[in-house]
């Protein structure tokens, strides 16, 4: 790797395994990695693996990288919250490997963070349906108890109404019988 920044030394990346396989020129050339180029360090593999593995290592996590970014542009908005947790540890795993996943990680926490706020909205709703529901019930008791209440009413107006009945054949009778 050199730098063209001017009066910057240009610096060479030191990997940790020769670049022997004829799959770094078919990486390397991919439409992957034109639209996004990496230039992974893969420096934790000298105390991961032995050094004969460390190349076909390097091409899988070329490989998985790109294969993470292509699922991920195809990333549908109602994926689960456990596959992107499961993304996000993938490229977080690439990351320590020098691998540059700074967009796709912003965007994994983007959506992570809108769907727990829409679960937290869910809750809320939840919430407020639960608390609909007990205020209806509460109305449809106190509704009950106005009909029991407006029937108690007419019976006792109608209690009344015979005893002013009783009231007036008493007085009527007392008054026919010259009793005063």
């Amino acid at each position: 790797l050199s730098s063209s920044t001017p009066g910057v030394e240009a610096t060479t990346m030191v990997l940790p395994f020769a670049k022997k396989s004829p799959f770094w020129k078919i990486l390397e050339t991919s439409e992957g990695f034109q639209r996004a180029p990496q230039s992974p360090h893969f420096s934790p593999l000298v105390g991961e693996s032995k050094e004969q593995y460390r190349e076909a290592q390097a091409i899988g996590m070329m490989v998985t990288h790109f294969s993470l970014l292509e699922s991920f542009k195809d990333l549908e908005p109602y994926v689960s919250v456990s596959e992107l947790n499961s993304l996000k540890a993938s490229f977080a795993e690439l990351k320590k490997h020098g691998f540059d996943v700074s967009a796709p990680l912003a965007r994994i926490n983007k959506l992570l963070a809108l769907k727990d706020r829409q679960l937290k909205t869910m809750e809320e709703r939840k919430g407020f349906d639960r608390e609909i529901m007990a205020l209806k019930e509460g109305v449809g008791e106190m509704e009950h108890k106005i009909l029991e209440m407006e029937r108690q009413l007419v019976a006792l107006k109608e209690q009344r109404d015979a005893a002013y009945q009783n009231i007036c054949q008493m007085e009527s009778f007392a008054k026919d019988n010259g009793i005063e």
